[in-house]
């Protein structure tokens, strides 16, 4: 039994240039699938954004606080946990933690 040099091979069964056409196909409807699903998935992942924003502007405006009273109360909340201590509006954090290195005995050359 003689292996096939790609122009025939047994009776039945595909040659090379079929065998890399079909190959061929194959990527080119992966290729087309994986960018219809990146595609969708940005869609998904906008849509659940846009739904999240809406949520913390509603929680903001219950809570009074928001873009339209300086800074969220989130940004607020993430910049005083940030920072090691609780930073009113105002101060800056590395002065805080200045004086609270000083009061533990440390000075900026330690």
């Amino acid at each position: 039994m003689s292996e096939g040099n790609g122009s025939g091979g047994a009776q039945g069964e595909p040659s090379l240039s079929q065998i890399l056409a079909a190959m061929e196909r194959n990527r080119h409807e992966t290729s087309q699938a994986m960018e219809k699903n990146r595609f969708e998935t940005a869609q998904a992942q906008t849509k659940l954004l846009e739904q999240l924003v809406n949520k913390v502007s509603a929680i903001e405006a219950a809570a009074g606080v928001g873009p339209s009273n300086g800074a969220s109360k989130i940004d607020r909340d993430v910049y005083e946990l940030g920072s090691g201590a609780s930073v009113g509006e105002g101060q800056n954090p590395e002065v805080v933690e200045w004086n609270t290195d000083e009061q533990e005995g440390k000075s900026h050359t330690d």
